[in-house]
């Protein structure tokens, strides 16, 4: 397993120089190992640790910083020759598990946040449930055909039935009820909701994912309200002149009653 730290500073170039030291940029395609879909995965010595109690899963789920996460995890791990399939995301670290002989990638949660998360529109990650504190994250779309499902008769069409509503629309693999002898990838549930798969090392308690997932939106993050702007000043005129101002304009006189001139009126001796 590699160990990618937290670093202070050019953060992603540590994480990129980190992991092309590992699993190589060749570009030369004799070095690149086949795609997992035509590849077997490496048998793993076993699945790993009992899962424990099983989770509720229904608000990690909804949260959309953790699709982010492992979006972000598989875009850094899959550079150069790594095919990534699966996802063991945690609190504090995500181990992406890639195809072929190279190891496990290890990356850190507060390197994920600020990274690139977008997803390979090939990609078709659901969560299989948790094993501790991580979440069991496998692209079904990495399968090398169908994905069979069998074990306990009520158990496994339940799980069917939880991963199915986590498929994007853009990419929905096979998955069968029961074994198969076509190229397929093989996990088992017990009654208890525990998957298990040996070829790929994946072991998870299933019982806590949501019957319905509903990722929220993103958070837009705090609303900031604009301070509402000063009030234009009140319009100013000068004021009006008067005549103390100019002595050359003299007021007119009173008006003098016996001055008036009252409406015209013909004489009676007048022309008629």
């Amino acid at each position: 397993m590699i160990g990618i730290p937290e670093a202070r500073g050019g953060v992603r170039q540590a994480v990129r120089e980190r992991i092309s030291a590992v699993v190589g940029r060749g570009e030369d395609p004799d070095q690149r190992p086949p795609h997992p879909r035509t590849a077997p995965l490496p048998g793993r010595p076993s699945i790993g640790p009992a899962p424990g109690r099983a989770r509720n899963l229904t608000e990690p789920l909804a949260d959309p910083a953790t699709w982010h996460a492992v979006a972000a995890a598989v875009r850094l791990a899959g550079r150069g020759t790594a095919w990534p399939y699966a996802v063991l995301l945690g609190p504090e670290t995500a181990t992406v598990r890639l195809a072929g002989q190279a190891p496990d990638v290890e990356v850190e949660r507060a390197v994920l946040a600020d990274s690139d998360a977008t997803a390979h529109p090939d990609s078709a990650y659901v969560c299989l449930g948790s094993n501790g504190a991580d979440l069991v994250f496998l692209d079904l779309a990495q399968a090398p055909g169908v994905i069979a499902v069998d074990g306990d008769s009520r158990a496994a069409p339940t799980f069917i039935s939880r991963l199915a509503q986590q498929l994007p629309e853009t990419c929905r693999p096979t998955i069968l009820l029961g074994t198969t002898n076509v190229s397929h990838w093989s996990l088992t549930v017990n009654a208890d909701g525990v998957v298990s798969s040996l070829a790929l090392g994946l072991t998870a308690a299933s019982a806590g994912l949501p019957e319905q997932l509903a990722v929220r939106e993103p958070d837009p993050g705090p609303v900031v309200i604009p301070e509402a702007p000063e009030p234009e000043p009140a319009p100013t005129f000068e004021p009006l002149p008067t005549l103390d101002g100019h002595p050359g304009l003299l007021p007119l006189p009173p008006r003098d009653a016996a001055l008036s001139i009252g409406p015209f009126a013909p004489s009676a001796g007048g022309p008629r």
